[in-house]
């Protein structure tokens, strides 16, 4: 039996905050969870942290391997998130994947204080210093693999989900990753890539003040488990959507959802950022820019930071993403660049599984 039962304390703190009066939770993150241990896998991969380290991924448990790429450059250290900073890793399990991209995996493996310890998975076009500029970029702490953004492990069919454990394998065995271990040259990186609680799920989303959003699977109607605080109305240049399609996710982390509203190749997106997240000091910009929707828990007291099925367990890079537009189900409109009032006939959103 690969996993053991990890039990864990949930300890919370609180600020200040405006809405409602209410303080907002401030989540000092788990071990992963046992329920992210005990659904069902979906495919493992593992990852040789070496120069030239083979990249594997296996669909039968670890019995059978299929090669996807190599390292350019291992990890020797880890990332400590400050103020201003990937603060949403707060609100991720320790040892597991805190942030899915086209451009970027996050995983985080420890929470010694206010703050997150992390490292990041890379794709090529990030290695080169002088080349693509990223905030995400970090030598130290960041394995570079020879894939290309947006390919493999960054979208699609072996695209982690947010929660997918880490461990540390030896031979045949595969043990949770030690908590603050710094990976070594040499060592072998498995993540167990999980299914989603459902297989068929789709998330709704009004898009207007005070808009519903619902989520069902294929055996239930539609139930209510947020509201919209501020709708979005148009797309801004968000990074990594040069690495995505329109209509599709480009990134899920405890924080946010991106979509991508541009081809491949040129930048623009829409994200979905939950209330408690949006009011930290560093995102303000978030509530003056049309292209960031808030979402909030139904009750003011609650809080969707890390919580599925928009901020944990479900969504990974490659979902699809639909449009309401006068009363009609169509695919998303293309919107690139700071187009602030492109996206204002937009009604509402479906985000689904990706096919």
């Amino acid at each position: 039996m690969l996993f053991k039962w990890i039990v864990f304390i949930i300890s919370i703190s609180f600020v200040s905050c405006v809405w409602g009066g209410n303080p907002a939770p401030v989540l000092v993150a788990p071990q992963v969870s046992i329920a992210m241990l005990d659904r069902s896998e979906s495919f493992r991969v593992s990852i040789e942290n070496k120069v030239l380290g083979h990249v594997q991924v296996s669909m039968d448990k670890g019995r059978t391997w299929h090669f996807i790429g190599t390292v350019r450059a291992p990890i020797s250290a880890l990332r400590d998130i400050h103020d201003a900073e990937f603060t949403a890793s707060d609100w991720g399990y320790v040892g597991g994947v805190v942030a899915t991209a086209v451009n970027a995996i996050h995983v985080k493996v420890a929470h010694p204080g206010k703050h997150a310890r992390i490292f990041s998975i890379l794709p090529e076009e990030l290695y080169d210093p002088k080349g693509f500029q990223t905030s995400y970029r970090d030598n130290p702490s960041s394995i570079f693999l020879d894939m290309p953004g947006g390919t493999d492990l960054f979208s699609g069919r072996w695209g982690f989900r947010l929660g997918d454990p880490l461990y540390l394998v030896q031979a045949e065995n595969w043990q949770p990753w030690p908590e603050d271990r710094v990976p070594e040259v040499g060592d072998v990186l498995g993540f167990v890539a999980k299914v989603a609680p459902d297989a068929q799920w789709m998330i709704e989303i009004e898009n207007v003040k005070n808009g519903q959003v619902l989520f069902a699977t294929a055996n239930g109607i539609p139930v209510p488990i947020a509201k919209v605080l501020q709708p979005f109305g148009g797309s801004g240049r968000f990074l990594g959507t040069l690495f995505q399609g329109v209509g599709k996710i480009r990134a899920n982390h405890p924080g946010v959802v991106d979509i991508s509203t541009s081809p491949v190749g040129e930048q623009g997106g829409v994200q979905i950022v939950p209330y408690f997240h949006s009011k930290e000091p560093n995102l303000a910009y978030v509530h003056s820019s049309p292209a960031y929707m808030v979402v909030g828990a139904l009750a003011n007291d609650d809080w969707l930071e890390g919580r599925g099925p928009l901020f944990m367990d479900y969504i990974r890079p490659g979902d699809r993403v639909v449009a309401r537009i006068a009363g009609e189900w169509v695919d998303f409109p293309p919107a690139v660049g700071k187009a602030l009032s492109a996206l204002r006939h937009v009604e509402a959103i479906r985000i689904m599984p990706a096919d």
